[in-house]
């Protein structure tokens, strides 16, 4: 009883002290990389297009982020973002729900290695505001919402146009962009790839009805259309 009682005593002494020196030793670590660092690093809103009520049009989620290779002061993010579906009071106020043909797909962008973010605002079907501003609702009853096709996005554009609506858990990677022969290659300038999935813009069910559609732009920002790389049932308009 004594000796066991002794040597588990000095085993939890020495824990003590290795764990005492783990300690030190994280601490001497991260002096080490602030002092490499010139500091700690500080926070920097990303989806500064979004506003801060009323629900849905606040809400972000599942963000994925790229940083160009060739220009590292480049980022680019995505996120489900639905700033663009109609807010909770229009319509019915007991039900909030995705707008139909309206995407969810954000994507953002940093010039300045992360510290500062752009959302840009693009043209396509939104409920943002809606027609006559019916997709913002009032408190109670009213008619609904009218989106308008031609209102601001802050997801990425041409999926209306193709009878696609995004619908979010985006990938984003940038590559080299191709010559006019399809030889890719960093010297032509960068590209961004964002692959999302996407469903039928008749779609108004949150269940299946989806497809991953890898988009891409160059680093000015002028988007390509969509292209469709796997397909499951009922996704596309017949």
């Amino acid at each position: 009883m004594k000796t066991r009682r002794m040597n588990r005593n000095r085993f939890f002494s020495i824990v003590r002290i290795a764990t005492a020196c783990t300690l030190i030793l994280a601490a001497v670590i991260s002096a080490a990389v602030i002092v490499a660092g010139g500091g700690l690093g500080t926070e920097a809103l990303v989806s500064v297009g979004s506003p801060p009520s009323p629900p849905w049009q606040n809400v972000q989620l599942e963000p994925a982020l790229a940083v160009d290779a060739a220009h590292p002061n480049v980022l680019a993010a995505g996120a489900n973002d639905v700033i663009d579906l109609e807010a909770w009071n229009a319509g019915d106020d007991t039900i909030g729900d995705f707008t139909t043909g309206v995407g969810i797909s954000g994507v953002y962008f940093s010039f300045d290695s992360g510290h500062t973010w752009i959302q840009p605002t693009y043209t396509g079907y939104s409920a943002r505001f809606g027609i006559n501003n019916s997709c913002l609702g009032v408190p109670g009853p009213d008619p609904g919402c009218t989106p308008d096709p031609a209102g601001p996005i802050g997801t990425v554009p041409w999926y209306y146009e193709n009878g696609l609506s995004s619908f979010g858990d985006p990938a984003v990677a940038f590559g080299p962009r191709p010559d006019a022969n399809g030889n890719f290659s960093w010297a032509n300038g960068s590209r961004l790839y964002y692959a999302s999935q996407a469903r039928s813009a008749r779609c108004n069910s949150t269940a299946a009805c989806s497809s991953i559609v890898p988009l891409s732009c160059s680093i000015t920002r002028n988007w390509r259309g969509p292209v469709v790389s796997s397909v499951c049932a009922d996704t596309l308009p017949s």
